[in-house]
């Protein structure tokens, strides 16, 4: 497989309760902040794994995850030689985890290592090993009809620059769409309100027919992934349901959004978020106004779906009691975070989401909510974006101030 790895010395003794303390309290996350605290260099493999199964208690879900913790954890020492050869025993041993079931590295896992062990010279063929087995994996997550359909996008021609086609974007997804950042690796673009990131299952509504020249809608429910590849943006296929999608945004928000370009960026990226090497800013209205017991500003650190979920929050100006805009900064990637922290924390909802707000709905039915990522930083690629806010959100601002005026 062309990897291949010296047997690691026992030089430093895990602490378990520690490390079950670090999982229970943060996931991945937790065990990051610990891994970072020690000088990870210098901890066996079979201390990581005894470890693991200790902590994990035969649940194969908090093993994988653990492990991929640790293997990324990697990438943020500076000992590259030797932690390669912790990458390289943790991947071998990975598999071999005994009272675990159902346990295997995935494409998280192969990107953290890919990532962890790229900069090293003598770990130039495990890297590459390592990304094409999460490409592999990929494409038999895919299914025979993804995969036909990556195979045909592979074969399109492919521009250069995604803001020439800019004009069959906007005709596609709107007139807030923008490129806002672009390289040869990576695209980062301004997402509309109300177009999702990508459709699990292509629907009649989302499918895309071609003009004279142009790109244009033939029904309503066109995905930001459809209208890219039809207009031959070159993304990766790493990601078996959503061709470049890294991360993702709500279909009714909008804002900052990275795509990658590459398989090998794609995995390079995935790694930085994986790391919480991003910055994530997002601004919002929410309605009614919080509390006055609440502070203007803070930390929420409140579950989402059980998962432990951090944000900061900084109320940036209310209208009366109706109404204020907040910016939130996440430092955890859990689905609708922000919205569960504005509606259960705060006492307010995002407004127009009617999942979380007073008229709740079973199915979130929003194509359009006032939640915008306004801010993306990914320092280790020079991405420091800010997305305009959209322009519809002058009239519902301007409503509540104005009922303040009048009140």
């Amino acid at each position: 497989m062309g990897r291949t790895r010296t047997k690691s010395s026992r030089l430093f003794s895990l602490n378990v309760d520690d490390i079950r303390r670090a999982y229970q309290h943060g996931e991945t996350d937790g065990i990051l902040q610990y891994a970072s605290s020690l000088d990870i260099s210098t901890i066996a493999v079979e201390d990581i794994i005894s470890a693991t199964l200790d902590v994990s208690n035969g649940r194969s879900g908090d093993a994988a995850s653990m492990m991929n913790a640790w293997i990324g954890a990697c990438s943020l020492s500076s000992a590259s030689t030797v932690t390669s050869d912790l990458v390289l025993g943790l991947m071998d041993a990975f598999e071999d985890l005994e009272g675990t079931k159902n346990i295997s590295p995935d494409i998280v896992t192969y990107s953290l290592a890919y990532n962890a062990l790229r900069e090293d010279p003598s770990a130039e063929q495990s890297a590459t090993y390592f990304i094409e087995e999460a490409i592999r994996r990929s494409k038999k997550a895919a299914g025979g009809k993804r995969r036909r359909a990556l195979a045909a996008a592979r074969g399109k021609g492919r521009i250069s620059n995604t803001k020439d086609v800019g004009d069959d974007l906007r005709l596609l997804c709107g007139e807030d769409f923008s490129v806002l950042d672009e390289t040869d690796d990576w695209v980062v673009v301004n997402k509309p309100s109300g177009i999702p990131c990508f459709h699990r299952k292509t629907t009649t509504a989302g499918k895309i027919r071609k003009g004279t020249g142009h790109a244009i809608p033939q029904a309503k429910d066109v995905s930001l992934e459809d209208a890219l590849v039809a207009c031959n943006v070159p993304l990766s296929t790493l990601n078996p349901d959503a061709r470049g999608l890294v991360h993702r945004l709500d279909r009714g928000s909008s804002g900052c959004l990275v795509l990658a370009k590459t398989d090998e960026m794609h995995a390079r990226l995935l790694s930085e978020f994986f790391l919480r090497r991003t910055e994530k800013f997002y601004t919002t209205v929410v309605s009614p106004v919080p509390d006055p017991s609440v502070a203007g500003e803070g930390t929420i650190d409140f579950p989402v779906d059980g998962r432990p979920a951090r944000s900061n929050y900084r109320i940036l100006e209310r209208w009366g009691s109706d109404a204020a805009i907040v910016e939130f900064a996440i430092f955890t990637g859990r689905k609708h975070q922000i919205r569960v922290h504005a509606s259960s924390v705060l006492g307010s909802p995002v407004h127009m989401d009617t999942l979380y707000g007073e008229e709740k709905n079973i199915v979130d039915s929003s194509t359009r909510f006032l939640l915008h990522s306004s801010k993306l930083k990914i320092p280790k690629y020079d991405i420091d974006v800010e997305a305009p806010q959209p322009p519809w959100w002058d009239d519902v601002i301007t409503d509540f101030k104005l009922k303040v005026e009048r009140i």
